[in-house]
């Protein structure tokens, strides 16, 4: 479920950012995916954070860590959302977020929860053993 959220996100808008020529510029998340990469926010490092977190699911700990940390990554954009703008290097900041953002933290920390549930669903069974 938690990539079937993050793959909507990537079809959504994520945020406006402040440019005086355009105002109501916004991005996209499948173009946050493949140019986050070159902006000076380390948000877009969550992506990378989230790929082993899917690939050790069947470890919760692990992929527990690994999806609540991408989480507080992505998060932080809410208070840092500064971005390179342009090829120019250009500085914007991200004035309104919107759902492809939203869905975007949802997917990790769905995630987070769904590796905890399994967490301690396991050791429920074991202490029941």
């Amino acid at each position: 479920m938690s990539t079937a959220i993050f793959g909507l996100s990537l079809t959504q808008e994520t945020f406006y950012v402040n440019r005086e020529l355009q105002p109501d510029a916004w991005a996209n998340g499948l173009g946050n995916l493949l140019l986050g990469m070159f902006s000076d926010n380390p948000s877009w490092l969550a992506n990378l954070m989230m790929i082993p977190a899917w690939i050790v699911y069947k470890k919760p700990v692990p992929a527990m860590i690994l999806a609540f940390c991408a989480f507080l990554i992505a998060f932080s954009f809410y208070f840092n959302g500064k971005i390179t703008g342009n090829e120019a290097g250009h500085t914007e900041y991200a004035t309104h977020y919107l759902i492809g953002y939203w869905l975007w933290l949802t997917s990790m920390l769905s995630y987070s929860v769904y590796q905890l549930i399994i967490l301690l669903k396991g050791r429920k069974e074991i202490n029941a053993l």
